[in-house]
Order: structure tokens, then C-alpha cells, then sequence
């Protein structure tokens, strides 16, 4: 009568056992790192997959229109009957004590053109502790700039970061107003309130398909720009995410 005993592989360095294909491997101590990213949305999943460094909140994603459709119903959001625009991303592994700096000092820097003592950004409200920063803007917006004819208005908001932990980010500008008819001293003699002049109501005409011309150029110009600035605050997590990425290969390869 045969025992069944337990097979053995004889190796240089004494006897390792053999696993049938009925044992189970014993698994991998998993780390702390794991076991929050199994409760991860599967929308950060894909994009940690995809090696993003950063991920749009869903709430924040929108269907992306191409042409003059860009521009028309719903490009211009209202809360409450103000002109409000809003989005929401994560960057991935990060907290707020991380995001926070760089949102700082990108919302320091959110001025478009090149003429001195003109514009600026201002910080109202700094606070680390809760994470936010508000800064008011005041920018140049340019329609035409040919010889002896400039077409310009001065284009002045509201911009706030609001940094979470893990890793949120929620972008929002409001209190947008233009000053437009400027004189040869560089003084704007009109003054628009984005709720008067660029609203799905004042900006669209009847049939829905076109833009008033006058106003019009104005809303384009508004949401280009708001686009821009959603854009380039996720960029920077991007790029600084491939640097630190090369720095780990280049680690890598001089070793």
C-alpha cells in the first residue's frame, strides 16, 4: 500500500516543495496605497491606468461641440442668475497640502497681455488651512488689433481654487463684467455685466442658431478663455507628473 506524500524538486540549495495545481498561492501583503485605490471610482481607475496625472469629476465632463455649436445654448452656465463657471478635477495621489501651492500661485499668475501697471491679478483670500484662494483679475481681451485700429474691451472676473484632500480640485469664475469704448488714454467708458450682455437670452438670437454680433464676440472671447484657464491649471499637474516621471527612469537607468 502506497502512501501519497507531498512531491519534492530537488535544487542546488536542498529540496523545494512543489505546488499542485490544487494549493492556492498565498497571496502578496497588500499595502495601504492598495486597499484605497480598490475604493476608487472607475473613472480615476481608467485615468491612473492611462497614466494621467489628473481626472475630470464626470459632473464636470461635457460633450466636446465643434464650430459655432461651441458657442450657442449652455455654453454659458447661470447659477442662481449669475454667469458661473465651474469644474471640478482630482489629481491622483495627491492631497490638498500638495495642491494647494501650485493652485496659488497659478491663480497669482492668470493675466493675459504684456502691458505693464495695467493689469493685474489680485489675491483677496488666502487660506491654506482650508485650502482656497480667491484672486480678482483684470485682463485684456482682443477682438482686432491691426495699425490705428484696436478693438478691445478689459475683461475683469472672479477666480477661486478650492483644494480638498484627495486630491480635489474645484475651479470656479464668476463676477465677470467688461469695460468696452475705450478712449485714446486707455480708459473704458461702457461697462457690461456678463448676466446683461452674454446669457444664452442676450447673446443667441431667436432662431437659436446664430450670435448677435455685437455681444457675440464677447461671449466667444469669454468662453475660449474660461476653457483656456480650466485647461492650463490641469496641465501643470500634468507636466510636473512627466518630469518626476523622468526623474524616476533616469534614477533607474544610472543605477
Amino acid at each position: 500500500m502506497f502512501l501519497s506524500l507531498p512531491l519534492f524538486a530537488m535544487a542546488e540549495n536542498g529540496f523545494v516543495q512543489t505546488l499542485s495545481e490544487s494549493q492556492d498561492l498565498i497571496p502578496l501583503p497588500r499595502t495601504r496605497e492598495d486597499k484605497v485605490r480598490d475604493d476608487e471610482p472607475r473613472f480615476m481607475r481608467r485615468a491612473r491606468l492611462e497614466g494621467k496625472a489628473t481626472v475630470l469629476d464626470p459632473l464636470s465632463e461635457k460633450p466636446a461641440p465643434t464650430g459655432e455649436s461651441k458657442y450657442l445654448a449652455g455654453a454659458v452656465p447661470e447659477e442662481n442668475g449669475i454667469v458661473t463657471f465651474r469644474q471640478t478635477f482630482y489629481v491622483l495621489d495627491k492631497n490638498r497640502k500638495d495642491t494647494y501651492p501650485i493652485m496659488l500661485e497659478y491663480a497669482k499668475s492668470l493675466v493675459a497681455g504684456s502691458v505693464p501697471n495695467s493689469l493685474r491679478a489680485r489675491v483677496i483670500n488666502d487660506d491654506p488651512q482650508a485650502g482656497n484662494v480667491v484672486v480678482k483679475v483684470e485682463e485684456y481681451m482682443t477682438f482686432k488689433k491691426k495699425f490705428l485700429n484696436l478693438d478691445r474691451a478689459q475683461f475683469r472676473f472672479l477666480f477661486s481654487a478650492e483644494c480638498s484632500d484627495g486630491g480635489k480640485v474645484t475651479m470656479t469664475l464668476t463676477q465677470i463684467s467688461y469695460g468696452y469704448e475705450e478712449d485714446n488714454e486707455g480708459k473704458f467708458h461702457t461697462t457690461y455685466k456678463a448676466e446683461e450682455w452674454i446669457t444664452d437670452k442676450e447673446a443667441i438670437n431667436k432662431s437659436g442658431k446664430k450670435l448677435y454680433p455685437r455681444s457675440g464676440k464677447f461671449r466667444r472671447f469669454t468662453v475660449d478663455r474660461v476653457e483656456k484657464i480650466f485647461d492650463n491649471a490641469r496641465n501643470l499637474f500634468e507636466e510636473q507628473k512627466k518630469i518626476t516621471d523622468k526623474k524616476k527612469v533616469d534614477a533607474l537607468v544610472g543605477e
